[in-house]
């Protein structure tokens, strides 16, 4: 680093351009750390970067030498660009090699932006898809996927495809594992709590397409029920709850052990709740409608992704849910009334509510909320991503302490 040291102002920025070729590559490798595993970038954007990070003025020189050292791989249009990690993901490049009609892997980027799997972007001789270690657990099946992407491409909704194997299956198991590859879809996935209107209202208008579209399959299995409400008793919840304090309180993670403190208050004082699951509109759907699974273009959805967890959930979950999630207005964990009530109009333009669901999901979306320990999915996660499950963890609090305070 001290060799590297004499070609940076004291900010950190290169001021010029080494003659030598080993200091050439050091200070390639410098810059290349400026960008984030698991991004794509657009070529403004990585031009952008360079730019904040050199004096000299020529990001072109730059640019073009990490991709020639192999510090940053692009797509041969140069519509994306992304940090590479071939050689570290040897493992998923054997396993899309063995099984795909692929016959060479060009690029691999871990993807930051899924929560509970591993996601990779590939670029191959075949195109570019998604590779997905899909998180074992009793509410995803994979397996239904195929059937649910046919069916929705039918009646018009744009999905991913899946890219099968060479033995004409759409899922490899091995190790207990289970993966599926998918076409990728060119546009951008907004993060949560950032939909421009048009997105906010087009969003629910997809999430009642899509009920009504799968309300035609045989019932997926059952999500969020009496059945499962029955299962977390108030006093076991509080258990598990007690356990992730004591592991927060042995870490020394003192943020997190007050906020699980506060959630299990939260607990206690809504132990009470009736929820009438009788009354409840129950419906086909993604299982996980959200901001984060919508690939949007300028101004229209690109596609819907990601329906690995599609089951029967309560209508009226899935739609606050996905509102609370997208909405600028939310991000604090509050509840815009009238944006609310926009979204909901939005929905049914295809979609069904009764009276009861929509005087009931808030108070349900606070019971699921309170119940599901999510401070417990962020201590035994090995993702590398495992912090978005923690800033899910707070963020959901936050909507809990609000519908506590404002609907309760």
């Amino acid at each position: 680093m001290s060799k590297l040291a004499n070609f940076l102002e004291k900010e950190g920025k290169i001021k010029y351009w080494p003659k030598k070729m080993l200091m050439k590559k050091e200070v390639l490798l410098y810059l290349s750390q400026k960008f984030s595993y698991g991004i794509l970038y657009t070529e403004k954007e990585v031009n952008e970067i360079i730019v904040a990070w050199h004096t000299f003025g020529d990001y072109f020189l730059l640019r073009r030498g990490m991709i020639e050292y192999g510090f940053l791989s692009r797509t041969r249009d140069g519509s994306k660009y992304w940090r590479d990690e071939y050689q570290s993901n040897y493992s998923i490049r054997k396993i899309i090699l063995d099984n795909y009609d692929v016959n060479k892997i060009l690029g691999i980027s871990q993807l930051n932006n899924g929560i509970g799997s591993n996601s990779f972007y590939i670029l191959s001789d075949k195109g570019e898809f998604i590779f997905k270690d899909i998180e074992n657990n009793y509410m995803n099946t994979p397996e239904n996927e195929e059937i649910i992407l046919n069916k929705l491409k039918h009646d018009g909704i744009p999905v991913p495809e899946i890219y099968k194997l060479r033995n004409g299956e759409s899922i490899i198991i091995e190790d207990d594992k289970k993966y599926h590859m998918q076409t990728f879809i060119n546009g951008k996935i907004y993060i949560r709590n950032t939909a421009p209107v048009w997105l906010l209202l087009e969003s629910a208008e997809f999430l009642g397409k899509i009920q009504s579209s799968l309300k035609d399959l045989s019932q997926l299995p059952i999500g969020i029920s009496q059945d499962f409400y029955n299962k977390f008793k108030v006093d076991v919840v509080i258990t598990n709850h007690m356990n992730t304090l004591k592991i927060a309180v042995d870490n020394e993670d003192l943020e997190i052990a007050k906020a699980i403190e506060e959630k299990i208050d939260l607990i206690k004082r809504h132990r009470e709740i009736e929820i009438d699951f009788s009354k409840i509109t129950c419906s086909n759907t993604h299982g996980d409608y959200s901001i984060n699974q919508i690939i949007s273009g300028k101004d229209e959805i690109n596609a819907v992704i990601d329906f690995t967890s599609a089951c029967v959930h309560p209508v009226g979950w899935e739609v606050i849910r996905s509102y609370s999630l997208a909405d600028v207005k939310c991000i604090d964990g509050y509840f815009d009334e009238d944006n609310l009530k926009k979204y909901v109009e939005s929905f049914l333009k295809f979609g069904k509510l009764n009276d009861y669901d929509i005087e009931i999901m808030p108070v349900l979306y606070l019971y699921q909320n309170l119940i599901c320990n999510y401070f417990h999915q962020y201590y035994y996660s090995n993702l590398r991503n495992k912090n978005l499950l923690l800033d899910n963890a707070m963020f959901t609090l936050k909507q809990c302490k609000y519908l506590s305070e404002n609907t309760i």
